[in-house]
């Protein structure tokens, strides 16, 4: 990751990868130092790590943040929503269409070829 030379991003910062181990202490480096008021997730392997440290990093939000909080669903919706196995589960029983899945781990001796997607997004 590499810093913003925008003009229109005056101020711009580096974050740790969400897989990185670093995460949680460079995140709560970055809410003390600038205190925000919103934060974008990047990508999905981002989702649950910032519900779970959203509680934590309360103290730091900015003045106009909502109730003084991150605003973010809790941890268990979004490791579903982050995870491609488990959300076609949680899609069918809400009764939303899904086409058919199952673990790649059913398939040891399929003949022909499968098609084979990754659990996250990266």
């Amino acid at each position: 990751m590499a810093e913003v030379d925008n003009p229109e991003f005056p101020v711009t910062d580096v974050a740790p990868a969400a897989v990185d181990p670093a995460y949680p202490v460079g995140m709560k480096a970055l809410f003390e130092r600038y205190r925000p008021d919103l934060i974008i997730p990047t990508g999905s392997e981002e989702l649950p790590q910032l519900a779970v440290l959203a509680e934590a990093f309360k103290p730091y939000a900015g003045p106009s943040a909502p109730h003084g909080r991150i605003v973010i669903s809790s941890a268990w919706p979004t490791s579903i929503a982050g995870d491609k196995y488990l959300s076609m589960p949680a899609l069918e029983a809400a009764g939303v269409a899904v086409p058919r899945y199952a673990p790649a781990t059913d398939f040891p001796a399929w003949p022909g070829s499968v098609p084979v997607r990754p659990g996250g997004s990266r």
